[in-house]
């Protein structure tokens, strides 16, 4: 995933209305990546939402799937019924 289209994303939650926030209820993000996980992108990543206001387990649940390498898995992690409805869904190839 390019950096840009990455920041671009996140960016786009950061804009929406914070109605949902005020009323306690939680955004959520689901990550959909073919590779593995990059703990150090992520930390990055969760230390910039949280400089705008946006702490996981308060007020946003984030929701990582990881294919291991294996671009045949996608279809089933992107499948999973493993939230309801998500404020933003962010993937790549």
């Amino acid at each position: 995933m390019k950096r840009r289209d990455f920041i671009a994303g996140t960016a786009a939650l950061l804009v929406l209305p914070r109605r949902s926030c005020a009323q306690g209820t939680p955004r959520r993000i689901g990550v959909l990546n073919p590779g593995q996980s990059n703990l150090p992108l992520r930390k990055v990543w969760l230390g910039s939402l949280s400089d705008h206001g946006w702490v996981v387990g308060k007020n946003l649940i984030i929701d990582f799937r990881y294919g291991d390498g294996h671009d045949e898995r996608m279809p089933a992690l992107a499948a999973e019924p493993s939230s309801p409805m998500c404020s933003l869904a962010l993937g790549h190839r």
